[in-house]
């Protein structure tokens, strides 16, 4: 499998499709939020460019959603080639509006992370998939637990029926 030259192989990686999601606000104030130990992970699109940051904690677990969106397809910052993002806002039926932004990049077509606004989600929150990160290291996202959400049918609390293809 041909790599990309800004990007370490990626055949070391276990094959994923997780995501984290990063809860901006309202931040509760738990002993579990202080507990958690960020790191700063950079990231970028396939052709790079797109590239950003994210602090998030790789030891609090992932997240696989069987959403039509998950299925189909930190705190975040964009470090260069935001002018290289084209959104995507769509309207889940029954609600009134989007519930999360999903940016791509315009030059290879690969989804960046995205923004969400969700109560079920804890309000405010950022969605990073772990693929799009350079510098994570394989043993960690090997044992970091992995929490499944039913999105399909709005139930983010609980684990979908069928996780086989997630």
């Amino acid at each position: 499998m041909p790599t990309h030259p800004s990007r370490p192989p990626r055949d070391h990686l276990p094959p994923t499709s997780c995501w984290i999601a990063t809860i901006i606000e309202p931040v509760p104030a738990t002993k579990e939020i202080a507990q958690m130990t960020l790191k700063t992970h950079s990231g970028s699109c396939h052709c790079g460019a797109v590239r950003f940051e994210a602090d998030v904690d790789i030891a609090e677990g992932t997240i696989k959603c069987n959403c039509s969106s998950c299925t189909k397809a930190g705190r975040y910052r964009v470090v260069s080639g935001a002018e290289s993002q084209a959104g995507y806002q769509w309207t889940p039926p029954g609600r009134s509006g989007p519930t999360i932004q999903f940016l791509f990049c315009k030059v290879c077509g690969i989804r960046t992370p995205g923004r969400g606004e969700m109560e079920a989600m804890g309000g405010t929150f950022y969605a990073v998939q772990v693929e799009l990160l350079d510098d994570v290291d394989p043993d960690e996202l090997a044992a970091a637990p992995i929490q499944y959400m039913d999105g399909r049918h709005d139930r983010f609390d609980r684990r979908p029926d069928d996780i086989r293809f997630l």
